[in-house]
Formats: structure tokens, C-alpha cells, sequence
């Protein structure tokens, strides 16, 4: 009977094993779009205000608020949650502060979308369309919403990281 208990309380829900996933995917895009690629156009709209040096500083935190959250995700840990609360947060505020440099100067932007896509080797087309405010409004407003959601998931499963105990006795 005990052994069973110990087992159900082991058992991760679906959607924090997705939250998981989702996290380790958004680590190594962050590190490869900030470290390796270096074609982010976030980092090139940051250096246009000259903020790259915050960017910068922002990026790291993220990246290690997310590995701390995955790490808490996997181990349960009480803490966990405050972190996790954290980064989606941050998420969250870099999205619209980055919305807002980025209509702060539209013909600023669409020349770096244009010669990091040429960097690429990519497509110009439909760059005056993707770069105006009404898209990336719309774009700000879903993954805003997208974060929103994954902080009211994590609150509803507050209970998840207070469950696993290391030792049952």
C-alpha cells in the first residue's frame, strides 16, 4: 500500500511534462538566437536604442530562470513555482517592451528585418506587412496571452511542487 501512494505521488501531470518540453525548447532557442545565430532581431532592435548591453544582461537572466525552472519542474522543488512565476513573467514583460521599441521606430525596423532575412538567405517579401504595428500588436497580444495562460496552469498546479518528498519514511 505505501510503495502504491509513493508511485501516485511520483506521477507527473501531462501538462507539466508539456510545460517541460515547452521550456526546454524556449531554453535552447533563447541561447541559440542570443549566443550561436546571432541574427536576432531582438538584439539588433535593443543595439538600435543602444540597450544591447541590458539585453544582454535580460537574456541571461531568462536563460537561467528557465533552467532553474525546468530543473524545478523535474524535482519538485518548493521554491520551484516562485521561479517558474518568474520567468513566465519576465516572458511576459519582454514581450511588450520589445513590442513597444520595435513600433517606436517602424522604418528602423523593417530595414534590420530586412537585412537579417538577406543575412539568412531568406525571403523579403512580406516584410512591410509582418512589420507594422497592427501584426505585431497581434502577435504580442497571443504570446502575452499564450504566457498568461501557462502562469494561471502553474497556479492551478501549485500543489505540484509540494508533493515529492525525497525520502518516504
Amino acid at each position: 500500500m505505501k510503495n502504491k501512494s509513493t508511485k501516485q505521488n511520483k506521477k507527473r501531470p501531462v501538462g507539466m511534462i508539456l510545460l517541460a518540453i515547452f521550456l526546454i525548447w524556449a531554453f535552447f532557442n533563447i541561447f541559440s538566437k542570443v549566443f550561436i545565430n546571432k541574427n536576432f532581431l531582438d538584439l539588433e532592435v535593443l543595439e538600435n536604442y543602444s540597450l544591447l548591453l541590458y539585453g544582454y544582461i535580460i537574456f541571461i537572466v531568462m536563460l537561467i530562470l528557465n533552467a532553474l525552472s525546468i530543473y524545478a519542474i523535474f524535482t519538485r522543488k518548493r521554491l520551484g513555482i516562485k521561479i517558474l512565476f518568474s520567468f513566465l513573467i519576465l516572458s511576459v514583460i519582454m514581450s511588450i517592451f520589445m513590442y513597444f521599441l520595435s513600433i517606436g521606430n517602424l522604418d528602423v525596423l523593417k530595414e534590420l528585418a530586412f537585412q537579417s532575412r538577406i543575412e539568412r538567405g531568406l525571403s523579403t517579401e512580406g516584410i512591410d506587412f509582418a512589420v507594422n504595428p497592427i501584426i505585431l500588436g497581434i502577435t504580442t497580444f497571443f504570446i502575452s496571452v499564450f504566457y498568461l495562460f501557462l502562469i494561471y496552469y502553474v497556479n492551478k498546479k501549485r500543489g505540484y511542487f509540494n508533493k515529492w518528498k525525497l525520502n518516504s519514511s
